[in-house]
């Protein structure tokens, strides 16, 4: 009895020990060794059998996320390009002196018709001090500004350097508003002043505060400054 329970102890021991050198693991308590494998011996991981399941299962699943993500960035970019047009501003018209005019002539003339009174003639640089731009803002100019204290007559004339429009107009505009405080005092004049305004025609902004006869109006006068002027190609 003594010899049987040795050599089945013998037998199990001998068993374990082939199994470590075939799988290079201990068996784990309760468990058979684990059956030979190519190479398992190297390898620091335990074999660990693999579920089955559908071939290309996990393939397929990726392929369809992939798809739903692709759809998702193509209707939010379209989404985003869409906003970008419809926030996107028309740009204003440029515009030009009609063919053969000049800032002089313009002036001059309209000097002439409504009855300006005795004033002084200032070029681009001139109007560039007045109104505290920096030269390079203008880039040509012409205006008339009447020469007696309590006449608020005048018309300046200036096109603005390329970008610089809303800088000129924003000068022209401040201009009118100091010359409308100084004359709110003043019944006759102060009413002219108030009437005063600042026009834009592309690069070329315009300042006006002039009399009119009984017929006519401020706007009339607008009308006529823009009329020398063509919207360019």
């Amino acid at each position: 009895g003594m010899m049987k329970r040795k050599d089945s102890a013998k037998r199990r021991a001998l068993r374990c020990c082939n199994g470590i050198k075939r799988t290079g693991h201990l068996p784990q308590k309760g468990r058979a060794a684990r059956p030979f494998l190519p190479g398992a011996q190297f390898s620091p991981r335990p074999y660990i059998k693999q579920k089955r399941g559908r071939p290309g299962a996990v393939a397929q699943g990726g392929i369809v996320v992939r798809r739903i993500v692709s759809a998702a960035l193509l209707a939010a970019l379209l989404a985003v390009g869409m906003a970008a047009c419809g926030s996107q501003k028309a740009e204003p018209p440029a515009y030009e002196l009609g063919s053969g005019v000049t800032l002089e002539q313009l002036v001059e003339e309209t000097a002439q018709k409504y009855e300006m009174p005795e004033s002084v003639v200032l070029n681009g640089a001139d109007l560039a001090a007045l109104l505290g731009l920096r030269e390079k803002t203008v880039a040509e100019g012409c205006g008339r500004i009447a020469t007696a204290q309590d006449a608020p007559e005048q018309l300046l004339v200036l096109r603005a350097a390329e970008g610089e429009a809303k800088t000129v107009a924003a000068a022209l505009q401040k201009r009118l508003q100091s010359q409308q405080q100084a004359f709110a005092a003043v019944p006759v004049q102060g009413d002219k002043a108030a009437a005063g305004r600042v026009v834009a025609a592309g690069d070329y902004c315009l300042l006006f505060i002039l009399d009119w006869p009984e017929e006519g109006s401020a706007d009339a006068i607008e009308q006529d400054l823009l009329g020398y002027f063509v919207a360019s190609a």
